[in-house]
């Protein structure tokens, strides 16, 4: 396969990122990513994030096709239901291939009454209500009509709460009140399903799913059976997600489907299943095989903070004593910065005042005297500054009096260790 150019867009959401994380590494592919603002993708994707403009604009499929062949993309990944529903519209006018772009897919899973209409034969979808006077039982379950996640769901306890306009432009249901669960799925080349598992949705705040857990292989099988009756309605390819809920009796029951990634997905990347880079072999017309190499994991998310400084170097000085070794181990976040700066083709110096045989040390802790381009090695009582006059630099140290010394004398950026992570693009 020869190398191909991906374009993630918008590329700044969880799930963005999770395709960014999962096809960075692919020796077949080039990874770019698209926004119409910024985002803290620009501190994570190792190439330049292309800016376009919003879909709402009229030169937005203009544009889109000059980064296409600017950047000769070959495969689109879109992260958000909006952009995959325009996208489907106006994928004649769009010169090149895009993930999950069937606009019959769309208009059906954008709208949760064509999906319940659609698999209306089937019992896994909840019984719906169309008029006050056919509810009989409650608590019932009100969501829009066109959303996601969890936005503007309730639920309504008796008929005192009920209001008919409620029926307009949402689907009122049976309440669920079991387990949830994300059924990630994949559908090859020729839209036969291959993998369809469950993750039981944990911990949900604001309609994310913080902790996942494996489900128990009952539910299992029942979920592979209920993708493959959604699949053979539909006929994806690539990557989709389905959520299921359980009723009071236990059997599950549909809440919707989507033709994106999950913002969880790493989940069956953790168990060995990449299902964006399966998705693009797909589109690439490559037959694929899917293994579970992992089982009975559990993924927890979090939130990470980044800051974003308006600094260009091309000289990266650091300490070594409590920089690079920290706690008589190498210090993982440092040593990424200095490989990440070589990468670059910026030029590294290890300046230090290391009381010991340097060389000793340096092997020691397997550390190459060559990684750097100049090692300064000084007497305790001389300043750093003055071997770091070269312009476009900064410097790393955990100690805040040489920090100090370095920006009050000569301006240099300064940072200390736990600066580090906001240099790297991870």
């Amino acid at each position: 396969m020869k190398k191909r150019n991906i374009l993630i867009y918008p590329c700044g959401a969880d799930n963005a990122l999770e395709i960014y994380e999962s096809l960075r590494y692919s020796v077949h592919l080039n990874v770019y990513g698209a926004n119409s603002k910024e985002s803290i993708a620009d501190l994570i994707i190792e190439n330049k994030v292309i800016t376009l403009p919003n879909i709402s604009e009229a030169n937005f499929v203009d544009e889109l096709n000059r980064i296409i062949n600017t950047y000769s993309i070959d495969l689109i990944f879109p992260t958000h239901d909006d952009v995959v529903y325009f996208l489907s519209k106006n994928k004649d006018e769009i010169n090149t291939k895009i993930v999950g772009a069937d606009p019959n897919i769309n208009q059906v899973a954008r709208y949760k009454s064509k999906t319940y209409d659609l698999l209306s034969k089937y019992d896994f979808v909840p019984r719906q209500y169309f008029k006050s006077n056919e509810i009989s039982e409650y608590p019932i379950f009100c969501k829009p009509d066109k959303g996601h996640g969890s936005i503007g769901t309730f639920k309504i306890n008796d008929a005192s709460d009920l209001k008919d306009e409620l029926f307009e432009n949402n689907v009122v249901t049976e309440f669920l009140p079991g387990d949830e669960f994300t059924v990630d799925c994949f559908s090859d080349k020729n839209n036969e399903l291959l993998y369809a598992f469950p993750r039981k949705r944990h911990l949900v705040r604001n309609g994310v799913s913080h902790i996942n857990v494996e489900a128990d292989q009952a539910t299992i099988d029942a979920c592979f059976e209920i993708g493959k009756k959604i699949n053979d309605e539909l006929k994806f390819k690539g990557l989709w997600f389905f959520q299921v809920k359980e009723d009071k009796s236990g059997d599950l029951k549909l809440l919707e489907i989507c033709p994106r990634i999950a913002t969880t997905m790493a989940f069956d990347r953790y168990k060995g299943v990449n299902l964006p880079l399966l998705t693009t072999f797909a589109y690439f017309d490559m037959d694929v095989e899917i293994n579970v190499m992992h089982k009975d994991i559990e993924l927890y998310r979090y939130s990470q903070t980044k800051a974003k400084y308006k600094i260009e170097y091309e000289n990266l000085f650091i300490d070594f004593d409590d920089t690079l070794i920290i706690n008589g181990k190498v210090c993982l976040d440092a040593i990424s910065l200095v490989y990440q700066s070589k990468n670059q083709g910026k030029k590294v110096y290890l300046i230090t005042k290391h009381e010991f045989d340097l060389k000793e040390t340096l092997k020691k802790y397997h550390i190459a005297e060559n990684l750097f381009d100049e090692i300064i090695h000084m007497e305790m009582n001389d300043q750093k500054f003055k071997y770091m006059q070269q312009p476009a630099s900064i410097f790393v140290d955990n100690f805040y009096k040489e920090r100090k010394e370095v920006f009050e004398q000569i301006g240099m950026p300064v940072f200390d260790v736990d600066g580090i992570k906001s240099l790297i693009k991870n």
